[in-house]
């Protein structure tokens, strides 16, 4: 996961898992990078509590519409860098 390698953080990678694993209603031990993002568990409503729960914890507004086309954690984590890492 490119942004968990990116963050020194431990607490705020750990606590962006378990906040993200409550959104999907899952166990965040779960998270892995292929874990998967579908009708199930990847509504609008879980979209917008991903951008929220991405600016509380790494500062940065990621795209709505780009979030919700990520099938995949991993997916969510790389759209995540890319908007750190181009501020």
């Amino acid at each position: 996961m490119d942004i968990v390698r990116e963050i020194d953080d431990v607490m705020l990678v750990d606590r962006f898992l378990k906040d993200l694993a409550e959104v999907l209603e899952i166990n965040y031990e779960k998270l892995t990078t292929d874990y998967p993002l579908n009708e199930d568990n990847w509504s609008s409503l879980s979209v917008v509590s991903t951008i929220a729960i991405v600016n509380e914890h790494f500062g940065v507004l990621v795209d709505g519409k780009a979030l919700g086309k990520c099938c995949t954690f991993g997916e969510v984590c790389n759209l995540v860098a890319l908007k750190k890492r181009s501020g």
